[in-house]
């Protein structure tokens, strides 16, 4: 049968290749390494090799999810030590009933979002990654995180309302849910290459 696309070895090549940076992204966030985040997409890439991939749209999807599981072996121990010190969940559901004191409309940089955003636990920046940047349905990031989907609610909640207090600098609160109450200080979605260099120079 005739292929109306490259070999597999080909297709998987050109998307760690040209999507690199969204690769990068991601896991960068989760680890708050980039030489860890490089080796994820290298662990993504050996483990992918040889798979089936029917388009490059799949091979891109698989090779997220590959580099995004990768990172989060990483940092795992974490993840659960953390998933487990919880905090005072009654004050947080009072924080989430208030008014929420920070809006779409406000601006964040890059480097202050960045900075904010590595001084949080691993557990809380997986969530947030997961749910709020990838936009993975609750009991599949509980799947991925290996943490009941009622643990993954509360962490992006609370990730949500810690964020939002370091960037501000005050006791801002948050809804919960899957919205940062600003946007992701990123170009596009997954960032621009020239965008995600120049953060990663920073960090």
């Amino acid at each position: 049968m005739q292929r109306d696309h490259p070999p597999n070895g080909d297709v998987l090549c050109g998307v760690f290749h040209d999507h690199f940076d969204r690769l990068h992204l991601p896991a960068f966030l989760i680890t708050g390494s980039q030489e860890i985040a490089g080796e994820c997409i290298l662990e993504a890439f050996d483990r992918m090799h040889g798979s089936f991939l029917p388009s490059p749209d799949f091979a891109l999807k698989a090779a997220k999810r590959s580099t995004i599981k990768s990172a989060l072996r990483r940092v795992g121990a974490e993840i659960q030590h953390c998933a487990t010190q919880r905090a005072d969940e009654k004050n947080l559901r009072e924080k989430n009933q208030s008014t929420l004191c920070v809006h779409k409309n406000v601006e964040v940089s890059r480097t202050q979002f960045l900075m904010s955003f590595r001084r949080l636990n691993a557990f809380h920046r997986s969530v947030l990654v997961l749910r709020t940047y990838e936009n993975y349905p609750f009991y599949e990031a509980g799947l991925l995180l290996r943490l009941p989907a009622s643990r993954i609610r509360y962490g992006n909640a609370h990730a949500i309302v810690l964020l939002a207090t370091s960037i501000h600098g005050a006791d801002v609160s948050a809804p919960a849910g899957n919205v940062l109450p600003f946007p992701w200080p990123i170009h596009g979605r997954h960032g621009s290459p020239a965008l995600t260099t120049s953060i990663m120079k920073r960090h």
